[in-house]
């Protein structure tokens, strides 16, 4: 077998195996491959269109494997995301989170947050800190951080606050209904593992305050 039969068959084998790879890093790498030894073929039969598609097609794949690559890093969390991540959203995937985590912002002391009736615009997360919350009923009550306030008006987008919650001494941080459906739309799988995280917290709730009433 001559040096270009060597390198036309290589990236025919890779070509025909390539459908039966399911892990994506693998697969990414093996198109690579596949690309660099049609490039190396057609360098040596001086066939320029060769060259250039699997040149370009290279090219993509060598980002793609990047990507997949960078998917497959540990997740660090900084100790406020950690605290939060593993008390609220333990169900969605600490990378998932994490970029939840990055587009939220910081707050300290802000007073109230929602106000009965009125639409709820941003989901905060008490990070330290206590709110006190005044339900229509007229019960008062305390929810100490790590906790979660305006989770299911906020992502209704259409709900009004079912309570008027202060919190005048503690740090938040908080996230846009604005931000949040630009993460969803891009992040379909974010949404998904939140709002199934989101379901469980309020069934604990619900749970609990079932009992309070016994």
């Amino acid at each position: 077998m001559s040096n270009p039969d060597i390198f036309i068959s290589l990236a025919y084998t890779l070509y025909v195996i390539a459908p039966a790879i399911r892990d994506e890093l693998w697969l990414r790498a093996a198109l690579l491959v596949n690309s660099f030894a049609f490039v190396v073929w057609g360098l040596w039969i001086d066939t320029s269109p060769v060259v250039v598609a699997n040149a370009l097609f290279g090219l993509v794949s060598l980002r793609q494997l990047h990507r997949a690559w960078q998917e497959r890093r540990p997740v660090h969390l900084s100790e406020d995301a950690e605290a939060i991540y593993i008390s609220l959203f333990d169900r969605m995937g600490r990378r998932e989170f994490a970029q939840l985590w990055q587009i939220g912002h910081e707050s300290a002391n802000p007073g109230v947050i929602t106000t009965l009736g009125e639409p709820v615009r941003e989901l905060w997360v008490v990070i330290e800190g206590t709110a006190n919350v005044e339900l229509i009923s007229g019960q008062r009550l305390e929810r100490s951080g790590p906790t979660l306030i305006g989770e299911v008006t906020a992502l209704s987008g259409r709900a009004a606050a079912t309570a008027t919650v202060t919190i005048d001494h503690g740090r938040l941080r908080y996230w846009s209904r604005s931000d949040l459906d630009a993460l969803f739309a891009a992040k379909p799988n974010v949404e998904a593992h939140m709002l199934r995280g989101l379901s469980k917290l309020l069934a604990a709730r619900m749970t609990d305050a079932d009992k309070s009433r016994r």
